[in-house]
């Protein structure tokens, strides 16, 4: 009776393994965790410095619409606005879509949606070549690149917005291009573009606001 008395009573956050508080050691971890990512964003791209980053947490996810949009805790009332840019330190993510007072709902670039394009630029030589990124069969990709362009032999084959559009402004990191393939008709050629940003695991963002 003694035994299953201090194993009823005894508080769960005391329970230990090898003397190792396993529940405090959890919550401990989970905080370094939670540093590391908040860290990261004060470290977003000094291209970026013109933006105020108004740093939000992702509070609601849909299964069903996992990699379309997600909703975070920052609205109206922190100066969150329809149209602004939301990236991590990896680069974009998404934008604004609506807002309420106090929250935001983020459509991500992975979206499916057929609206859901980007205006890219790719770095070519000394110049750029400007494209649309879309989504085809859950990748990134850039449909409709000259076949007389080589882009093969470029050693930076990093993908950035271009700023051509009034959705999101130039120079924010979107990936790198992985793999190169010609149509299906060869009339011209594609590129899938791989990013850093873990969608999976997404916690913190940042939503950039020319508001500084």
């Amino acid at each position: 009776f003694k035994t299953l008395r201090d194993i009823v009573y005894k508080p769960f956050y005391t329970i230990s393994n090898n003397n190792t508080d396993i529940v405090g050691k959890s919550i401990n971890e989970e905080l370094v965790s939670e540093n590391k990512e908040l860290k990261k964003l004060t470290k977003i791209d000094n291209s970026l410095s013109e933006f105020k980053k108004i740093n939000a947490t992702i509070v609601e996810r849909n299964h069903s619409y996992w990699l379309d949009s997600m909703v975070i805790n920052k609205g109206k009332k922190d100066g969150i606005d329809i149209g602004m840019a939301v990236v991590v330190s990896e680069g974009l993510i998404g934008k604004i879509t609506s807002i309420t007072n106090n929250t935001s709902v983020v459509k991500l670039i992975t979206s499916t949606d057929n609206n859901n394009k980007i205006s890219v630029k790719i770095k070519y030589g000394e110049t750029y070549i400007y494209k649309i990124l879309e989504i085809e069969n859950n990748m990134l990709v850039i449909k409709g690149i000259d076949n007389d362009i080589d882009l093969e032999k470029e050693t930076d084959k990093s993908v950035v917005t271009s700023g051509l559009s009034d959705v999101y402004p130039s120079g924010i990191v979107i990936g790198n291009i992985t793999n190169i393939v010609s149509d299906k008709y060869g009339i011209s050629k594609k590129a899938y573009v791989s990013t850093e940003v873990d969608f999976n695991n997404l916690r913190f963002v940042s939503v950039l606001s020319r508001d500084i």
